[in-house]
């Protein structure tokens, strides 16, 4: 009982001397200033749920048409009350400085600051549930402060978040409770602490602009290059078994939010299946944390924690993944997208978002026509080497070209 009752109180105070180390580490994480609270939202929540009209916004700084009606579907009982919503961003302005350069990330001086990745994640600590909703760069909507419309990536600012804050306020009646900015050295990091993570890939795919080459279909492990040239392709390519022709991805940004999303699935898996007392792994995250993440002044070291406790005991397959969709048009000479609000399977989605209903028994996202591009319809493989796929047709229809959720690496 001695010995038991001494490593106990030996245990313990290994702990707290843990925690006070973890404590100091997240207390050298990058802080910005406090983000403001979001204005009292205007009628119907602020945002449009239908801009099919002729009026389409434009560079005068024209709205899309408020629709009133935006309450959550009756099916859906009361809202999580400690669920909260994080704006991550992904900024692409700063290349880690020992990246290999057959992977190139392109200046971007002439453009200003611009993020490839926007997205909210609504986590609820009660019932361990994430969500996670995606934006696609190029939706057009008014951006806060201004009298004009613009891609949504417009409003992004490296180290100011309050603008892109106000815009997804503005015009999608979200919230913002804390903000999280990370780098592309965050991503390739991580990837490489994990030791690369394996995708399941149907068709051989490259992009000459991000310098992705997946020379053949299967179970290919990426390693942080090849992550982050996989995560930033816009101009994705596959070679069609039928015709045995590259075809590019027609989805374009619908695309890479469905393989960022699926690919984030996976890594989230890989990190929880090492586990947290892997001491590479945790070395990373520290190098992540200090490095490479900036967060709001208001994220708490508790929250910071919370945050991670959800992560850690999650069901992956129980992570809904959504986007906001929208229809292509050509403004001012650019293509863009025009977000589609107003249908039933947005409107749920969005009502999770706004705190208007529960994350346990939220809908999936149903194929939707009004994307940037028609639903394509590809050959697919009965198998791909290494990997585990469902039993499907010989051809699919698909809003992008990404592994099926239900495809694994053996």
């Amino acid at each position: 009982m001695l010995v038991l009752n001494g490593i106990a109180a030996l245990g313990c105070l290994v702990l707290a001397g843990a925690l006070v180390v973890g404590q100091n580490l997240l207390n050298k994480t990058h802080k910005i200033a406090a983000i403001a609270p979001t204005p009292p939202t205007s009628v119907g929540g602020g945002p449009a749920d239908s801009n099919t009209s002729t009026n389409s916004p434009d560079d005068t700084g024209a709205s899309p048409a408020v629709d009133t009606n935006t309450s959550a579907p009756a099916a859906f009982p009361a809202a999580d009350p400690h669920a909260k919503n994080f704006l991550v961003t992904g900024s692409d302005n700063h290349a880690c400085p020992d990246a290999n350069t057959a992977y190139p990330v392109p200046p971007r001086d002439s453009l200003g600051e611009r993020s490839d990745t926007i997205m909210v994640i609504r986590v609820d600590p009660s019932t361990s549930r994430a969500a996670i909703l995606s934006f696609p760069r190029d939706l057009w909507v008014k951006i806060a402060g201004t009298n004009g419309s613009n891609r949504i990536n417009a409003a992004y600012s490296v180290n100011d978040p309050q603008k892109l804050i106000d815009t997804i306020h503005n015009n999608f009646g979200i919230d913002i409770d804390h903000y999280i900015q990370v780098d592309f050295c965050a991503f390739t990091t991580l990837v490489k602490a994990v030791g690369g993570v394996a995708v399941p890939f149907l068709f051989p795919a490259r992009d000459a602009h991000t310098g992705l080459n997946i020379p053949q279909a299967g179970c290919a492990t990426l390693n942080g290059d090849e992550a982050l040239a996989y995560a930033r392709s816009r101009h994705y390519q596959y070679l069609d078994p039928k015709t045995n022709q590259w075809v590019e991805d027609p989805q374009s940004d619908y695309g890479r939010i469905a393989r960022q999303q699926d690919f984030v699935r996976r890594t989230v898996a890989k990190i929880l299946a090492q586990g947290t007392f892997n001491v590479g792994v945790v070395r990373s995250l520290i190098d992540v944390v200090q490095n490479d993440v900036v967060t709001d002044a208001n994220l708490t070291i508790a929250e910071e924690l919370q945050l991670a406790g959800v992560l850690r005991t999650i069901n992956i397959d129980q992570l809904q993944t959504y986007r906001i969709v929208g229809t292509g048009v050509v403004i001012a000479g650019s293509d863009v997208i025009l977000p589609q609000l107003g249908g039933a399977n947005m409107k749920a989605i969005l009502a999770i978002f706004k705190g208007k209903a529960q994350l346990v028994g939220a809908p999936t996202q149903t194929a939707d026509t009004a994307n940037s591009s028609p639903p394509i319809t590809v050959s697919r493989p009965a198998t791909a080497p290494g990997t585990t796929l469902p039993a499907t047709a010989a051809t699919e229809v698909v809003n992008g070209i990404y592994p099926p959720k239900t495809a694994t690496c053996q």
